[in-house]
């Protein structure tokens, strides 16, 4: 059972759930049988406060993106706490994904950029600001990446999804405020298929695009 499901991702045969308000992480098989279910509430280092966003990393590890604790929390794959990623640095990380190259990226929903730290934890570089260029972001969501390792984000209040290369470029944006085909109203989750695809969560048109 979940209360308010937010991030999910699929990794190796399994299914990975943040489940928010029951503030744990749910991982499932594909028959949909739970495999593993951890997390504990609380504001202190390897607790689960407000998971919103979930990867895993290219040595196995979860990775939880903790909203209201504003960092990420690593956890080993039976759920046993690790360490934290992106202490004061972060306001308010929603989504969280690994890129080709094992690199960790964080949509930062507050402060409306995007963060790139290394595997272990470093931080490289980021990118973005509060705006409507193409280059900013408006409460941006979520990000997938594709076989070209560029950075797909969703940009709520912008109503568009944004592409970036792999050192944050922008490269092109689509969509745009609305109801018809290739519109957004506030897209959220977005990712990206075996043909390259990008598959977008059209929330407030209640559809997948």
């Amino acid at each position: 059972e979940f209360s308010n499901p937010q991030g999910v991702c699929y990794h190796e045969e399994r299914v990975i759930v943040a489940d928010s308000n029951n503030q744990a992480v749910q991982v499932f098989a594909p028959s949909g049988e739970c495999r593993l279910k951890f997390g504990t509430p609380g504001r202190a280092p390897g607790k689960i406060q407000r998971p919103t966003g979930v990867a895993v990393s290219q040595s196995g590890n979860f990775l939880v993106a903790d909203y209201d604790n504003k960092w990420i929390s690593v956890f080993g794959p039976d759920g046993k706490y690790i360490s934290r990623i992106g202490v004061g640095r972060l306001q308010g990380p929603k989504g969280v994904a690994v890129d080709k190259e094992g690199r960790i990226i964080v949509v930062d929903n507050k402060s409306c950029c995007i963060l790139v730290f290394q595997p272990n934890g470093k931080l490289m570089h980021k990118f973005g600001s509060r705006g409507n260029r193409d280059e900013q972001f408006a409460g941006p969501h979520y990000a997938a990446i594709n076989e070209n390792n560029d950075i797909i984000v969703s940009d709520f209040h912008n109503h568009c999804v944004k592409v970036f290369d792999r050192d944050g470029n922008f490269k092109f944006c689509f969509g745009s405020n609305g109801e018809g085909n290739g519109q957004f109203n506030a897209p959220t989750g977005v990712a990206v298929d075996d043909k390259g695809n990008m598959l977008v969560a059209d929330w407030g048109n209640s559809r997948i695009q």
